[in-house]
């Protein structure tokens, strides 16, 4: 059971907080389908987020089956279900493996047999047979609903939210998703609330609560909605509902018996509000003529959870308002059948139920008679029925971490245009660098020393050694620049949409019980092995076409580092961006500021050099690539035509510097994935 008491929300935008949810009180029961309807900017929404714990009460209590969840914590992720009303699986993935990397991220399976077991019961229940092995981009409307509700399915979570999943349907897909999930709040006691514009279903829900404004306006079965609005079909609710204020309508509410009476979505509440002896309507509903009393039966129908059947099709709720109306007093009691007791299972098979089928085919094999057999058929299909309706324990960070990186690595083979684009650029950007020396850097002249050169020679001659080493100088910091550039531009590339084109996907992962941990350590694993590769090929590359002087391993450091910062930063933009759009463009210019700030082409002003230096990586990447030629005369030839002090740098020093940028935007990153974005 649900319980929401007295719950507020309110939000701190200003001077005086704005108040979303005023004083609800609300009451569940699981095993039905409630419905959530009300005008735009109403609080549906609002009051989906505080059950799912993305918005925090600023008060009241809200209580899960006996456990308050202010005091005790939230509901756990394997018992909670969130169902958006956008789109929310990766659309190069089948059905199938949308299916089967959800089931991994949120259930602790390990066998393959049971894995199938689940996951058929999913695509069976949710009526996705047919589709499995269609992408997610090619499903229609309706399909991709089915999909978000079988992906929430897989760790049978005992409360299900659904934001709007019925809207912009055609009528027949909307029907089909009312029933299923009403389909759904059957199986396995399950509480589902659908927040919905539609009124053209109400007979499928149990419950229907109406917010207007923040503020609670009805809340009951579909059958007495419209006896308390005075209205004749469900659509003109809306309507009805311009008529007073949110506040009259709630105070009309609380005044009314129906506030204060006991839950009428079950049968012993229904009938405690027979007893008494209260009108449970709100207007002239005494003027409804009463209805003749025929002969019903109960059960199930879709018309509500205790609904019934009679002679003409009303449901007993509206034929026991007819009866209450016309002065009759005897109250159709509504019950509920108990289910019927199952043979006790014989010892030798009792243990066996719950093992693999070869285990239970062995049990089955042991009995004797029809009798026993059947006996043992029907505990097998009970344990079976029971696993199935079993909240799933969470997998571990290392489980998770496993799966999204199979995941991470099977969209990036289905996506062929970035596949196409980290291709063009792991060759394109070497051979850009190696044109500006094909012929390899040129070796560096030796000023005469001979005695007998008149003074005119010896101008001559220093003058070409020094255009000859500002040339050198400025060809080979020029070239160790632009590698590292290029880098940079890469490892933009590489992460710049990385978090934010899947954030949508990342919170509702997260509500599931997704560890951020976990996440982003298969992003840095994912990423580790690009930045590895461009910058090997980069250095390899340019290192054996050029002939560039100084240590091959030392040089492919600082250029693996500087790939790796600039990743790191720009996946930390990622994380923290709220479109693609904008992580895109503060990481272009991140990447544009490397050059004029990196103080490699023009001289800094001392206060601002100290200032902004720390925070270039191509500073250090370029420093540290120079440092690696100390030993050469290239080092000094890039000593004649640049300004920046590089004495005091060593290979350490910048190797330390890199590795800092990378730890601290990992932290940062981190902080960004972690961050509760549908919150805000």
């Amino acid at each position: 059971m649900l319980q929401l008491e007295k719950v507020s929300v309110e939000l701190h935008t200003g001077d005086e907080p704005q108040r979303l949810l005023n004083q609800v009180s609300l009451n569940f029961q699981r095993g039905t389908l409630g419905a959530v309807i009300g005008p735009s900017g109403c609080g549906k929404s609002t009051l989906l987020k505080l059950i799912a714990g993305l918005h925090h009460p600023s008060e009241g209590e809200i209580i899960w089956d006996g456990r308050n969840v202010m005091t005790e914590g939230d509901i756990e992720p394997s018992e909670l279900g969130y169902v958006p009303q956008f789109n929310i699986a990766h659309e190069t993935l089948t059905v199938r493996e949308s299916l089967e990397f959800m089931l991994s991220l949120r259930s602790r399976l390990r066998r393959r047999a049971e894995r199938d077991e689940r996951l058929g019961h999913i695509i069976q229940r949710t009526g996705l047979a047919h589709l499995v092995d269609r992408p997610s981009k090619v499903l229609s409307g309706g399909e991709r609903r089915r999909l978000a509700l079988a992906l929430e399915m897989t760790s049978n979570p005992a409360l299900l939210l659904c934001d709007e999943v019925t809207s912009g349907l055609d009528p027949k897909s909307e029907t089909d998703i009312t029933r299923l999930m009403r389909d759904i709040s059957r199986d396995g006691d399950r509480l589902v609330l659908n927040i919905t514009h539609s009124l053209k279903h109400i007979d499928q829900y149990d419950t229907i609560t109406v917010l207007k404004r923040g503020r609670l306006v009805f809340h009951g079965a579909p059958d007495h909605m419209l006896g308390y609005f005075n209205i004749e079909h469900p659509e003109a609710a809306y309507d009805r509902l311009e008529e007073q204020e949110a506040e009259a309508w709630e105070a009309q509410w609380l005044e009314s018996r129906f506030a204060t009476a006991p839950d009428i979505a079950t049968p012993e509440g229904w009938n405690t509000l027979w007893e008494s002896n209260s009108t449970p309507f709100v207007g002239e509903v005494q003027d409804m003529p009463p209805e003749p009393e025929p002969p019903f039966s109960t059960g199930m129908s879709p018309g509500g959870r205790f609904a019934a059947s009679s002679g003409n099709g009303d449901s007993p709720l509206s034929t026991a308002l007819s009866r209450k109306l016309a002065g009759r007093s005897t109250p159709p009691m509504l019950t509920s059948s108990a289910p019927p007791t199952r043979p006790a299972p014989a010892s030798a098979y009792a243990a066996a139920v719950a093992e693999p089928a070869e285990e239970m085919e062995a049990a089955l094999a042991a009995q004797e008679t029809p009798e026993e057999r059947a006996a043992v058929e029907e505990e097998i299909a009970s344990q079976q029925q029971e696993r199935q309706s079993r909240p799933s324990p969470l997998p571990g960070a290392i489980s998770q971490f496993i799966t999204l990186t199979r995941r991470r690595w099977l969209l990036f083979l289905r996506d062929s245009e970035q596949m196409s684009l980290q291709g063009v650029l792991l060759i394109l950007f070497p051979c850009l660098v190696a044109l500006f020396a094909l012929d390899g850097l040129t070796n560096m002249k030796n000023i005469s020393m001979q005695s007998e050169i008149n003074l005119l020679q010896q101008i001559k001659e220093n003058s070409e050694y020094a255009a000859h080493t500002i040339k050198v100088g400025s060809l080979v910091s020029g070239l160790v620049m632009f590698q590292v550039i290029l880098l940079t531009l890469m490892g933009s590339n590489n992460s710049a949409r990385e978090v934010v084109s899947e954030r949508l996907i990342l919170e509702k992962e997260k509500l599931a019980g997704l560890r951020t941990s976990s996440y982003l350590a298969s992003k840095v694993f994912f990423l580790v092995v690009l930045v590895w590769v461009q910058s090997a090929v980069m250095t390899i590359f340019v290192k054996f076409i050029c002939r560039f002087p100084g240590d091959l391993l030392d040089q492919l450091t600082m250029l693996l580092l500087v790939n790796g910062a600039m990743t790191a930063v720009c996946l930390a933009i990622s994380a923290w961006s709220r479109t693609t759009e904008q992580a895109s463009l503060l990481s272009v210019y991140l990447v544009g500021f490397q050059l004029p700030l990196s103080g490699a082409v023009l001289a800094l002003p001392e206060g601002f050099r100290i200032f902004t230096q720390p925070f270039i990586a191509s500073f250090w990447s370029w420093a540290g690539m120079l440092v690696t030629m100390k030993d050469t005369r290239y080092y000094d030839a890039v000593k004649q035509v640049t300004t920046t002090d590089l004495s005091s740098l060593t290979l350490f020093i910048c190797g330390w510097v890199l590795v800092s940028h990378v730890l601290i935007s990992l932290v940062i990153a981190f902080l960004g994935c972690n961050r509760n974005q549908w919150a805000d």
